[in-house]
């Protein structure tokens, strides 16, 4: 996203990055996921505590850990600590499909994390 390389994107870009290491920070767990790119890869999930962490993206621009759509997640059932959403209901033709999905692969301790303009 070419908007995200102007002035006003990168600032966006570091607010958000505080906000998101600040709601990551006590979280723990085996696995984070965050659909949907927003920036570059790590710009996001370097702040993860998680044992592991992945981006699953609809396309492979921001070089996804996997390319899928996000409403019918290639994960199992109740095996995700993190889910990420940078945006990616702002953007999404299906924004309720996304949530049932999350619902779907999260713990029941799970932590959803959602930025958004709306």
């Amino acid at each position: 996203m070419d908007w995200l390389q102007t002035a006003l994107g990168e600032a966006l870009l570091q607010q958000e990055s505080r906000v998101v290491e600040e709601a990551l920070d006590g979280i723990f767990g085996e696995q984070c996921l965050q659909l949907g790119a927003w920036g570059e890869k790590r710009t996001f999930l370097r702040f993860t505590r998680t044992q592991r962490c992945c981006l699953i993206a609809e396309d492979g621009l921001a070089e996804p850990s996997a390319i899928g759509a996000l409403h019918r997640l290639p994960v199992e059932s109740d095996s995700i600590d993190a889910v990420l959403l940078p945006h990616t209901l702002d953007y999404s033709d299906r924004p309720h499909a996304i949530l049932r999905e999350v619902d779907r692969v999260l713990r029941s301790n799970g932590h959803l994390i959602i930025l958004g303009f709306k």
